[in-house]
């Protein structure tokens, strides 16, 4: 959730000169956030993320070597998965480029791939590096915000990540009456106030964080919050152990369960939302229902359908 002013017309007591270092820092921000919401929005604790490196004679010599070798790599991960039988594949990539005058140049690769072929042949058709790193997605209340901006957090180039063709773009809505002008100065001077006003708007979200800042050319208040959709019935859904402490923690099979119920249980500090789950052998579990977390989907939608190419 974002809050900040929008004009029709600029006043006149703000500067209209351009601030080139401000604008690419915004456009980087900008960037950046996109590819983590696009991130988000794809992939889910069943799909990979992998990071590539070079071994000694194989280092690219510039930035766009390093990019023909990511598209190359793509390539033959699409061949082989059409041998496999598979659809293609969906991806998310990021070369993180460093410039340094006493190492050189170090480069690696960061790339978010779903989990349908084995790990062990989308490492194997890399072939230019050994100390190469594979894993499952990490997926806790902050999704995969934290993997996401790490892999962005030093984007170089014309191009700061490429994707496949037909990933979903996180849905955005904007509405000009969901705070009032008062509630954002509220807000501004009080981050009690921000959990108290996303709270009353969102009940089926559990509030995260937040914070405000001022803007220093338009003296304008910006509020931005975090905040992590509950768990319903039906969902899947993964288990946070960290809002377990000072629980027995149950003997969970599985990386994944299911929620079965949903209910309150009055206790001295309030009543508290708690669910009952399903693991992968069938056991029923009764948890807080903060620590369920909801997993991504990470299912495909192609925007248009491929054409076939005719041979001539």
């Amino acid at each position: 959730m974002e809050i900040y002013p929008e004009f029709t017309k600029l006043p006149a007591t703000i500067p209209r000169k351009k601030n080139t270092a401000a604008q690419k820092d915004l456009n980087d921000r900008n960037s950046q956030k996109e590819c983590v919401r696009t991130i988000n929005e794809n992939f889910g604790p069943r799909d990979l993320w992998c990071t590539f490196t070079y071994r000694r004679g194989c280092e690219p010599l510039d930035y766009d070597e390093a990019l023909n070798n990511m598209r190359n790599y793509i390539r033959r991960i699409q061949r082989r998965r059409k041998r496999m039988g598979l659809p293609p594949t969906r991806y998310v990539g990021v070369i993180e480029w460093q410039e340094d005058e006493e190492k050189g140049i170090r480069c690696h690769h960061h790339v978010f791939f779903d989990g349908a072929m084995p790990m062990e042949e989308v490492e194997e058709l890399w072939g230019l590096g050994d100390r190469n790193e594979l894993r499952k997605l990490d997926y806790d209340e902050n999704a995969l915000n934290g993997v996401g901006f790490y892999t962005t957090k030093a984007p170089r180039g014309r191009k700061k990540w490429i994707s496949s063709v037909g990933l979903r773009k996180a849905a955005e809505k904007k509405s000009y009456t969901k705070f009032s002008a008062a509630a954002v100065g509220r807000m501004a001077k009080d981050r009690d106030a921000i959990r108290t006003a996303m709270e009353k708007k969102f009940p089926g979200y559990w509030y995260l964080e937040g914070n405000a800042r001022a803007n220093c050319c338009n003296k304008q208040f910006y509020i931005s919050a975090r905040l992590l959709k509950k768990a319903e019935l039906g969902d899947e859904v993964t288990v946070q152990y960290t809002k377990l402490e000072g629980m027995p923690v149950p003997p969970i099979t599985g990386r994944f369960c299911r929620v079965t119920r949903l209910y309150t249980v009055e206790t001295p500090r309030g009543p508290q939302e708690w669910g009952e789950v399903v693991d992968a052998r069938g056991r029923k579990h009764n948890l807080p229902a903060r620590a369920l977390i909801k997993t991504g989907s990470g299912r495909t939608q192609r925007t248009k359908p491929r054409r076939k190419r005719k041979c001539t």
